[in-house]
C-alpha cells in the first residue's frame, strides 16, 4: 500500500525563512561559520523577570490544562496594556490567548472567513499570510505599493481595490519584511475608508508595534478617531518585544463573539497555550518599561550601523526602517551579473549562492512578494553584523 500526503496539505509550502534556518543549522553542524540575518528573532535573551515567573510556574506546579482562550490574569493584563495604549474600553470577554501569534491569526481568520472571501494584502507582505489565509478558505489578494511611499498602502489604493467580495485588509506596522511603520496621519486616511466601509474587517498584525524607535507605541488605526473599533481586531504577543520566541504566546483582541469562535477552535485543535509560558507572558508585559527602552536603544544603534554600512557598498541599498529589526535591501543591480558562471536572475539565487559559499544568511524577497529584494535582520550583535557585511562584499567582488 502507497500512503501519501493528502492533496490539501501538498498545497502548503514550508515557511522559506525556517527552511533557510534549517539549512544554516545544517551548515553549522558540519563545522561551518554561519551568520544568519534570516529569522524573525531577537538575539538578546527573554526578560528575567519572565523567566523568572516561567520558573515559578514550575516550582508551584503550575502545569496543568488552562482555559482554551487563556488564564484570567493574562487575559485582564492585555486588555488593560491594550486599553492604555489606544484608549479603548475592551474587557477579557474581547480577548483570547492562543500558543504564539501565527496560530492566533490562523485561528482569527478561521473564525472569520468564509470560502470565497478576498483578503487584502499590501505587497511586500509576511511570507506566511497568503499560506494562512488560503488554509482558511479565503483569497489573497496582493495590493501592490510604491517605493516613494515606503511600501505603504495608501487611502486610495485601499478605496480602489475594495469590492462586493472584499471581507478584510490585513495590515502590518511596523511591517515585516520592511521595517517601516505608518504614520499617525497615513492611518487616519485609511481609517476614513474602512469607515465608509462597515463590512470590511481589519487584522491589525502589531507584533513589532513596542519596537517603533521614535513613539513607545506605533501609530495606531484605533487612534485615528474614526468609528472602526467593532472592525478592527488586534494580533499581538510576546515573541519579538520581548524576546520569547520559544514561549509561544500570542492574542487576538476584537469583537467578543469571535474571540469566543476562537476559544471553541482552539479547544478542540491545541487545547490550550502552555500554562508555564502564560505565567511568563503575564510577568512580561507587566515588566518595567524601562527594560525595553533599553532594547530599542541597542536595536537603534545596530540599525544605524547596519544601514549605514550596507548603502556605502556598490550594488546595494536601504531606506532606513522605522521599526522591528529588518532591513529591505535592493539587490536588484546584481541581477544579470554572472557568479561562477552562473548568471543571477532573482532574489533566491543571490540569497542562495550567499549562503553557499559565504554562510551569510539571507531571505529573499520573491516569497514576499518584492523580488529585487532581500530581507536582512539586523538583530545581532555589531560584531557578526561587521562579519556578515564583509563575506557579502567579498561575494559582490566576485560577481562579473
Amino acid at each position: 500500500m502507497t500512503i501519501k500526503p493528502s492533496s490539501q496539505v501538498l498545497k502548503i509550502e514550508p515557511s522559506p525563512t525556517l527552511v533557510l534556518v534549517s539549512k544554516a543549522k545544517q551548515l553549522a553542524a558540519e563545522g561551518k561559520d554561519v551568520i544568519s540575518l534570516s529569522v524573525g528573532e531577537p538575539d538578546w535573551p527573554t526578560l528575567a523577570v519572565a523567566k523568572q515567573a516561567g520558573v515559578n510556574a514550575i516550582n508551584e506546579d503550575f502545569t496543568r490544562y488552562t482555559p482554551a482562550r487563556g488564564i484570567a490574569p493574562l487575559r485582564q493584563a492585555i486588555v488593560d496594556q491594550a486599553n492604555k495604549d489606544f484608549n479603548t474600553n475592551y474587557d477579557t470577554n474581547n480577548v483570547t490567548v492562543a500558543t504564539g501569534g501565527k496560530f492566533v491569526i490562523y485561528s482569527l481568520l478561521y473564525s472569520l472567513l468564509e470560502p470565497g472571501d478576498e483578503v487584502l494584502i499590501p505587497e511586500p507582505f509576511w511570507v506566511s499570510y497568503p499560506t494562512i489565509v488560503s488554509i482558511c478558505g479565503g483569497v489573497v489578494k496582493p495590493l501592490e505599493t510604491k517605493e516613494a511611499n515606503g511600501f505603504k498602502l495608501t487611502a486610495s489604493e485601499l478605496e480602489k481595490s475594495i469590492t462586493d467580495k472584499t471581507r478584510l485588509l490585513l495590515l502590518n506596522s511596523p511591517s515585516n519584511p520592511t521595517g517601516n511603520l505608518y504614520t499617525q496621519t497615513e492611518l487616519n486616511e485609511l481609517a476614513a475608508v474602512i469607515e465608509k466601509h462597515p463590512n470590511l474587517l481589519v487584522l491589525s498584525d502589531d507584533i513589532y508595534n513596542r519596537l517603533s524607535f521614535d513613539f513607545e507605541v506605533a501609530p495606531h488605526l484605533l487612534k485615528s478617531g474614526c468609528n472602526i473599533a467593532d472592525q478592527v481586531f488586534l494580533v499581538n504577543g510576546i515573541s519579538k518585544s520581548y524576546a520569547m520566541t520559544g514561549w509561544r504566546i500570542g492574542w487576538a483582541i476584537g469583537n467578543n463573539e469571535i474571540m469566543a469562535a476562537m476559544g471553541s477552535f482552539q479547544s478542540q485543535t491545541t487545547s490550550s497555550a502552555c500554562s508555564i509560558s502564560q505565567k511568563a507572558a503575564l510577568a512580561a508585559i507587566q515588566c518595567d518599561p524601562a527594560e525595553l527602552t533599553e532594547i530599542k536603544t541597542q536595536l537603534k544603534e545596530r540599525r544605524d550601523f547596519a544601514v549605514s554600512k550596507f548603502n556605502s557598498i556598490d550594488m546595494l541599498s536601504c531606506a532606513q526602517p522605522d521599526g522591528a529589526f529588518y532591513i529591505w535591501l535592493d539587490v536588484s543591480k546584481t541581477f544579470g551579473k554572472s557568479y561562477k558562471g552562473s548568471v543571477i536572475h532573482g532574489s533566491s539565487e543571490f540569497a542562495k549562492y550567499l549562503l553557499d559559499d559565504y554562510h551569510v544568511v539571507v531571505v529573499p524577497g520573491k516569497p514576499f512578494n518584492g523580488e529585487g529584494y532581500v530581507r536582512v535582520s539586523y538583530a545581532v550583535n555589531t560584531e557578526r553584523m561587521t562579519q556578515a557585511l564583509e563575506r557579502l562584499q567579498t561575494f559582490l567582488n566576485t560577481l562579473t
